[in-house]
């Protein structure tokens, strides 16, 4: 039995990986990973396991989990070697994957659901009066991330360790392309506070588009009329079958989008996994710098002894809590 390297690209700046698993020279086990725009996470695409053969159920359960269990080791090895800090996986609910990635660190930070609607039936109303809506901004990226902030519990904000580049603009001949086209992102504004988003993003498939929301909690009431506003907006189809994934602490968006149609199709976990990093006296000492400017005392954490080292290549420990 024996791993085997099946990506299309093998070179340093690779950011998708598949692995094969083979038994006497036949498949039993794919693993499929790609990286995030700033290559400091991934996400598990697919894993799955053919069957085994002729053996026993006891035998064929624990051979299908050592597969498992190698085929995410040599995932978790080859992209925390280039600098992945964190790997991303879903699973169903209450699922024997969700188990078996647990085995091996991944853990739970909240739950998805997927709700659909096979036509937009939103009616035309009115926003309050202290409300506006606006095509978004490149400098609203900031705003954005403010507002996730305001709607993501702090476990949710350490696990997938974002900031305002998740909503920033790639290049500037990426944004000058964007005004030229017809606007995909629509923020709703509350005296200069960003308290509503909604992206059209990628479609999946000629019948299919996704809708990508955020909302602030006090601006629970206004979903329907900014649903309304971002189908002119944005030209979103209502004869298309809409999507939309909605976590579960975001209650607004939930049980607005089920009032005006949705309903949810699928609930799946979404995990985790925390890297290694190597940490240089350099980095220490620039931390430590950066801590005394800001008025800190970082004393009372220095520990006896040699200083601690992370190894990028232990893929199954994680790097040390901080705060913000």
């Amino acid at each position: 039995m024996h791993l085997a390297l099946a990506s299309a690209w093998q070179d340093v700046n690779q950011t998708v990986f598949t692995f094969v698993q083979r038994r006497q020279g036949a498949l039993v086990g794919l693993v499929q990973a790609a990286a995030r725009p700033a290559r400091d996470a991934w996400d598990l695409l697919r894993l799955a396991v053919a069957p085994l053969g002729p053996l026993d159920q006891g035998d064929a359960d624990g051979e299908r989990e050592r597969v498992v269990d190698e085929l995410l080791e040599a995932m978790l090895h080859a992209t925390a070697s280039r600098g992945g800090l964190r790997a991303f996986a879903r699973a169903a609910r209450d699922s024997h994957g969700q188990e078996l990635l647990a085995r091996r660190g991944f853990r739970r930070y909240t739950d998805e659901y997927t709700l659909a609607a096979d036509h937009l039936d939103v009616t035309p109303a009115p926003l309050p009066d202290q409300l506006s809506l606006r095509v978004r901004r490149p400098a609203d990226a900031w705003g954005i991330f403010q507002l996730y902030c305001s709607v993501a519990p702090a476990e949710v904000r350490h696990a997938e360790g974002l900031s305002s580049k998740r909503w920033g603009r790639d290049s500037l001949a990426a944004a000058t392309v964007g005004r030229l086209r017809r606007p995909h992102e629509i923020v709703l504004d509350d005296e200069g506070m960003i308290v509503g988003w909604v992206r059209l993003a990628g479609q999946t498939t000629r019948q299919t588009q996704r809708l990508e929301v955020l909302l602030h909690p006090r601006a629970g009431d206004a979903l329907p009329a900014l649903l309304a506003h971002a189908v002119v907006a944005l030209e979103i189809r209502r004869d298309r079958r809409t999507v939309c994934h909605v976590r579960a602490y975001e209650d607004a968006v939930l049980h607005g989008l089920r009032r005006v149609g949705f309903d949810s199709i699928d609930e799946h976990a979404l995990l985790v996994k925390h890297a290694a990093a190597r940490v240089t006296e350099r980095q220490l000492l620039l931390a430590a710098l950066r801590a005394q400017s800001l008025g800190l005392d970082v004393s009372r954490s220095q520990q006896q002894g040699a200083p601690h080292t992370w190894d990028p290549y232990r893929v199954g420990t994680t790097i040390p809590e901080h705060t913000e």
